[in-house]
């Protein structure tokens, strides 16, 4: 329980003091603040699961808690306690968790100046205005204390001579004194190296200790001895008694040796006298036993070579004097600018040549502005390509911007989401509707190119082919789009059933009917449901045309809908589908009929059955011509005429 407490209190502390940096850099309303501060605010309700509140005592260098051992640090953490303790703050308290505001509140408080906070009443007025009421400051109170006995210098002098002669209590003594800032480091190593009085003896003595050091703390000694001028006389002294190959393995076992650079750092830095070439050659040795290859090595002997250089090297382009020529070929004049521009503008639109000008500005472009608008010009050739018949340009402009999307190795960061941007122009709804006017003449290759343009664009580029299919004019757009998007396309047109024109209606229920899939029978049912009667006429005729099961789901309805005019419809497309079970469904319906405005749905059903040989057909009309002592009133008359003569057509025709 003890280490998760620690564990989530650590996290606590961590994240309070990225909080305290970002609002250092941010303004306390920024997005970056605010997100800062959700992370504290989910640290704190994590801790605050298990305990009934968070009590953080502020000390310099970061925050304590009763009960528990050390103090709690972390980046940033150092700096916002010392801001708390400028503010005269000896406690932090999280009653309760905070919103993010009340954090970002805090955190702007002790990055005011001690005296302006002040001024305003201090850390307890200004977050109470602000209305925090979930962290509670307890101020700091000092308190005289005694001071401790004096050790008599000569006593101490005796001390630390002792612990500079004993190599395994300096070792402890190191381990405490490297985690300190520079400052106090060197100004530690110093005051041992006065007690020890001899630098040599002393040196030897620190030799000891640091072999008994970890490998982190190695390093933070072998950093000092390459960068703390002021003991730099004394770590020469320890180095000089450590053996070459004890040297090699501090250094390889390191973040020294995590890699060859830091690794030449390290041999071409650490003050070793003469033995600079010897241990160079050492630690080719072990890398060589750590099967590290040639190449590798060759790589780090270049990069020693070139760290004691003492002349930097010259630049690739005057060192190979043809990278310069190079260079110079891809400047263009203005006026060699100028006359390509106007070379385009004088043609009706891009063709090869032209394309191959504009990619030639886009790839010596070397400002990203610049760079942007040609790769937004190129992308925006591509539906006007498509428009004049040159599908095989359209397709190489796209290939080329997808290539240099791929391979470009220009600096910007947004680049990425701009070449995302251009293949979207380029794949869009005016390059569908163009790739689906040319099927009629070209269909094989309308269709490879739109499936490339579908793989490029991504989803949406399948919900533009998709959509433009649905308002194209072309007699064959729909089987285009069929063709390469297959059982995708009644899917990605579905949510499209509820606002659709009129004019689209038919062939959208078609595909709909032809796929009978859940999702798209599903806006079959919106289609018929929708009050506009020109739209359930349209529904009728696509699902007469596309048959399957949607005949059985819906004509029954559509046969019986309020509106006379659409019942026709539905009755025609019926009959035209001819399918199984559509001469019952009309008998049934026939039977149904007996009122004035029954007549012209009844004359269109009697005009169907007597067409058809099925048995139904007859005796439906023969139960409608028999219908004597129903149809004495002349209002019925009619129906029982159609009928007869229906009878008579089919009985002339040799049907039953």
């Amino acid at each position: 329980m003890i280490v998760e407490e620690n564990a989530a209190l650590g996290s606590v502390i961590r994240n309070i003091g990225a909080a305290w940096r970002s609002t250092r850099l941010y303004p306390a309303g920024s997005p970056m603040s605010l997100q800062a501060a959700q992370t504290v605010l989910g640290s704190i309700e994590e801790y605050l699961e298990a305990e009934p509140s968070l009590k953080l005592g502020v000390v310099r260098g970061g925050f304590i808690m009763r009960g528990l051992d050390g103090v709690f640090g972390g980046p940033g953490v150092p700096e916002i306690a010392e801001a708390l303790v400028s503010h005269g703050v000896g406690e932090v308290h999280f009653v309760a968790p905070p919103a993010a505001e009340e954090l970002v509140a805090l955190m702007a408080a002790t990055h005011e100046r001690p005296v302006d906070l002040a001024e305003r009443g201090g850390m307890v007025r200004v977050l109470g205005e602000a209305g925090v009421g979930t962290i509670k400051i307890v101020p700091l109170v000092l308190s005289k204390v005694e001071a401790p006995p004096e050790i008599p210098e000569e006593e101490a002098d005796k001390f630390l001579a002792e612990l500079a002669a004993d190599p395994e209590r300096l070792a402890m003594w190191l381990r405490s004194l490297l985690a300190c800032d520079d400052e106090g480091l060197i100004d530690g190593i110093l005051t041992l190296a006065t007690a020890a009085g001899d630098v040599r003896m002393f040196g030897r003595s620190m030799s000891g200790a640091f072999l008994e050091l970890d490998s982190d703390e190695k390093d933070r000694l072998l950093e000092a001895s390459i960068e703390l001028e002021p003991v730099r006389h004394v770590t020469v002294e320890m180095l000089a008694n450590l053996s070459v190959v004890e040297l090699t393995a501090a250094i390889r076992g390191g973040r020294y040796g995590s890699n060859l650079m830091a690794l030449s750092y390290a041999l071409t830095s650490v003050p070793v006298g003469g033995r600079a070439q010897e241990l160079w050659q050492e630690t080719t040795s072990a890398l060589r036993a750590a099967d590290v290859g040639e190449e590798q090595l060759a790589f780090l002997d270049n990069m020693i070579a070139a760290r004691r250089a003492v002349e930097p090297e010259p630049p690739l382009v005057d060192a190979q004097p043809i990278h310069r020529a190079a260079l110079a070929s891809t400047v263009l004049s203005p006026e060699h600018v100028e006359s390509a521009r106007e070379d385009v503008a004088a043609r009706r639109w891009l063709d090869g040549a032209g394309a191959g000008t504009i990619l030639h500005l886009l790839d010596i472009a070397d400002e990203f502005g610049a760079y942007t608008r040609v790769l937004l010009a190129l992308s925006r050739s591509v539906p006007h390509l498509l428009e004049v018949g040159e599908l095989d340009l359209a397709m190489a402009v796209v290939r080329q911007i997808q290539h240099r999307a791929a391979t470009s190795e220009k600096p910007w960061p947004e680049l990425a989401a701009e070449f995302v941007r251009a293949t979207k122009e380029a794949c869009g709804a005016r390059s569908m509707a163009a790739l689906l006017a040319t099927s009629s003449t070209v269909h094989d290759q309308a269709v490879e190119y739109a499936k490339e343009f579908v793989t490029l664009g991504g989803e949406t580029a399948a919900r533009e082919l998709a959509s433009a299919a649905l308002e194209s004019d072309a007699e064959d757009a729909m089987g285009l789009a069929g063709d390469v998007l297959g059982r995708r396309l009644p899917e990605l047109l579905a949510p499209e059933a509820r606002a659709t024109d009129h004019r689209h209606v038919a062939g959208l229920a078609e595909l709909f009917a032809h796929d009978g899939g859940p999702r798209p029978m599903q806006a079959l049912a919106q289609l018929v449901a929708r009050p506009e009667d020109r739209v359930r006429s349209e529904t009728a005729r696509g699902i007469g045309a596309g048959g399957g099961t949607a005949l059985r789901s819906f004509m029954p309805k559509l046969i019986r809908d309020e509106s006379r005019e659409v019942a026709i419809v539905a009755v025609r497309s019926l009959a035209r589908n001819g399918g199984e079970g559509t001469v019952e469904l009309l008998a049934g319906r026939l039977l149904e009929l007996e009122g004035d405005k029954d007549i012209a749905l009844a004359r269109e059903i009697i005009s169907v059955l007597g067409d058809s040989p099925a048995p139904a057909a007859g005796a439906a009309l023969q139960q409608t011509a028999s219908r004597g002592g129903l149809l004495r009133r002349g209002r019925y008359a009619e129906m029982k005429r159609l009928a007869e003569e229906a009878l008579a057509a089919r009985k002339s025709r040799g049907y039953a």
